[in-house]
């Protein structure tokens, strides 16, 4: 069955990330199934059903049969092109790059992916940017402290213990 679920995607022109945004199931499930981690759930199949009408569930759970249901026409795998669509002099500059040009031919995979595509608008902040001004750190002095204990661990998880009070200090 993943084999044929495949075949769908395939037929449809999509990655799996985008199969499983389209018949509306999470990615991760997508991508366990087509890992064969799991199998198809009745959900998954459910939804691939509804999505992609045209796809025969007989074909899709047992392998028999044809892949489309009979009363829908095949599918063209390329679009028909004119002689005016085929030769196009487009001129694109930099910052033309993201827009279609009215003579380019998108396939539907890439119309539908140019549906959902979110523009980021820049926004001016809200907030004024104020100088920063550098402060001086006051730093407190405190005569009163004393190192009471040092701790070195080793890494053979023994460890020395140093008391400062109980120490000899080296003599020159």
């Amino acid at each position: 069955m993943i084999e044929r679920i495949k075949k769908v995607m395939e037929y449809e022109g999509m990655t799996p990330a985008h199969f499983a945004d389209y018949i509306e199931i999470g990615r991760a499930v997508m991508s366990h199934i087509l890992n064969g981690r799991n199998k198809p759930s009745l959900e998954v199949i459910t939804k691939i059903l509804s999505k992609i009408d045209y796809i025969d569930s007989n074909w899709l759970l047992t392998g028999e049969g044809s892949m489309l249901k009979q009363d829908f026409p095949l599918k063209p795998t390329t679009p028909h092109l004119s002689a005016e669509q085929i030769v196009q002099p487009v001129q694109r500059d930099l910052f033309a790059a993201d827009k279609p040009h009215e003579n380019e031919i998108l396939s539907p995979a890439v119309r539908e992916q140019n549906l959902y595509r979110k523009e980021n608008e820049i926004k001016q902040p809200q907030i004024p940017i104020q100088n920063i001004v550098n402060q001086p750190v006051e730093v407190s002095q405190k005569d009163d402290r004393k190192i009471t204990k040092i701790i070195i661990y080793y890494s053979d998880n023994t460890f020395e213990t140093f008391d400062p009070e109980k120490m000899e200090v080296p003599k020159k």
